[in-house]
């Protein structure tokens, strides 16, 4: 019989503490839980993942072949990672892209820098020059970033590797700007990324790749179209010119602010 090892409710609940009740996969961060008013309740849809599988017939299974497991082991908290029910799905359909050992790293490493962000950053110790330093790394991130009238398929590339280094930008994050007001200039900048990248793979999204562009471009309706598929169209490009406009502005403060020409209100905020 292929029994599962499952975790204990109280792993369980360890696990999603210990991740902040948020994704520990890297670039996701999805926060897991809401208080849910009317029922005096927490909700949850996170999920407590197993790194080596909970049975044989699992996914990475393959490891049960390789060496003599304890189902103690199994079931242990250090065997666990707290993902988003989205992670928790890709790990298991595609586990030859998360091989054993990737699953507890993440969960270590997202509950070691959330330690860090809590005990071991004095406020006092903040710097403007600490803070132009980390700006001017991010930027690096933006330069090559083109949005044109399509997405080249490097910057579509380079969003999501950003997204994937920037996490949750807590300070011991090397990109992290340190003080409110430019780190919130660089959390508005990843949601615009963010937005792009959503809208480009969402299903019936009117985006695809172009061969001929290297990138992804908007389907243009034909005249004879639907009045809906033609507003679709319109709603898209629209949406698409005020997203990228913001993020010019955007990177144009981060970079000001990167070499010492912003203005003061980063200090004042702090």
């Amino acid at each position: 019989m292929n029994h599962r090892h499952n975790f204990s409710n109280q792993t369980k609940k360890n696990l999603a503490s210990a991740a902040n009740f948020r994704c520990v996969r890297p670039g996701c961060c999805q926060v897991t839980h809401f208080f849910d008013n009317s029922s005096n309740k927490h909700v949850h849809v996170g999920n407590a993942a197993h790194d080596i599988p909970a049975n044989k017939g699992g996914p990475r299974g393959e490891i049960y072949d390789d060496v003599e497991i304890d189902p103690n082991q199994v079931k242990a908290y250090n065997n666990g990672a707290w993902l988003c029910c989205t992670c928790a799905r890709l790990v298991d359909i595609v586990p030859h892209l998360f091989p054993v050992g990737d699953l507890q790293r993440w969960q270590t490493e997202a509950n070691q820098r959330i330690k860090s962000s809590v005990m071991h950053y004095p406020s006092n110790s903040i710097s403007i020059r600490d803070a132009c330093k980390a700006a001017k790394l991010f930027c690096s991130y933006l330069r090559d970033m083109r949005f044109e009238s399509y997405i080249p398929h490097d910057t579509f590339c380079k969003i999501g590797h950003l997204l994937q280094v920037s996490g949750i930008l807590d300070p011991v994050n090397e990109l992290c700007t340190l003080y409110p007001h430019t780190l919130n200039l660089q959390k508005q900048t990843l949601k615009i990324l963010w937005t792009i990248k959503l809208d480009v793979n969402a299903i019936n999204s009117p985006w695809h790749f172009d061969d001929s562009y290297r990138g992804y471009i908007l389907s243009q309706p034909f005249s004879f179209d639907p009045r809906d598929v033609q507003e679709k169209y319109r709603v898209a490009s629209d949406r698409y010119k005020n997203l990228t406009a913001e993020f010019f502005r955007l990177k144009g403060a981060l970079e000001r602010f990167s070499i010492g020409q912003g203005d003061n209100s980063a200090n004042e905020l702090w």
